[in-house]
């Protein structure tokens, strides 16, 4: 969804999760089902966002990723995820602004509601592409 953004389920989604919500344990990476907590994946070294990506696209159920990039910390995301928050004009957490939110095949439909909300990526550009044949999501 583009740099400094975080992943949520829907738009009515909170900016900021009760404590309880999510296993708050720095982790390198683990997967989040619905409900939390989240279960961690026997990993030893930090992964890429693109490493991050590519663990979700071989993951079954995958929904999407939100990864971190100052902790190499990657989440992938077996529970509906069809939103986002732009962390530039809703903070979230402390610390560096250093989110991303990639959500895995959404559909068109939801293109549609993210770009009105202000999506931007080339993944997200390309997603566009597929569905409407257009030059650019703008």
């Amino acid at each position: 969804m583009g740099p400094k953004t975080v992943c949520r389920q829907t738009p009515q989604d909170p900016i900021i999760w009760p404590a309880n919500h999510v296993d708050r344990v720095l982790t390198i990476a683990h997967v989040c089902h619905d409900p939390p907590p989240c279960q961690l994946l026997p990993l030893s070294t930090p992964l890429t966002r693109e490493d991050c990506q590519k663990r979700c696209m071989e993951f079954e159920n995958c929904r999407g990723v939100e990864y971190r990039h100052s902790e190499d910390r990657c989440e992938i995301l077996a529970r509906p995820t069809e939103w986002f928050i732009d962390n530039t004009k809703h903070r979230t957490v402390g610390g560096p602004l250093d989110f991303e939110c990639w959500l895995y095949k959404p559909t068109c439909d939801v293109l549609i509601q993210l770009r009105d909300h202000g999506a931007q990526s080339p993944t997200f550009d390309w997603a566009w592409r597929v569905c409407f044949g257009e030059d650019d999501a703008a």
